[in-house]
């Protein structure tokens, strides 16, 4: 899915060390939080992660799951450009264990 996007976008995809990632709440209210993108170029998806101890931006997703990342901030990045925007469906995956 994501190979069919400009090319700009798929670097600040790749490079960017964090985006603003929004969610809608259960009182149907936007959040946005801070998330790390997880992006291999050409991939069919854009992951991110939350901690065990902080899971409301995946419950906010798996209840309403229109989502949307802006990545606004490239310090870091080595990307000039800024301000890409991106809108999608979430899916919440289950969560894995890491083994002992």
């Amino acid at each position: 899915m994501t190979s069919s996007l400009p090319p700009e976008a798929r670097e600040a995809f790749e490079r960017f060390v964090t985006c603003e990632y929004t969610t809608v709440a259960g009182a149907r209210q936007p959040i946005t939080w801070p998330l790390t993108p997880y992006y291999s170029d050409g991939g069919p998806t854009i992951d991110g992660t939350t901690g065990l101890g902080y899971p409301k931006k995946a419950d906010d997703a798996a209840g309403h799951p229109s989502v949307s990342r802006l990545f606004s901030d490239p310090t870091g990045s080595g990307v000039l450009s800024r301000f890409s925007r991106f809108r999608r469906t979430a899916k919440k995956r289950p969560a894995e264990r890491a083994e002992a």
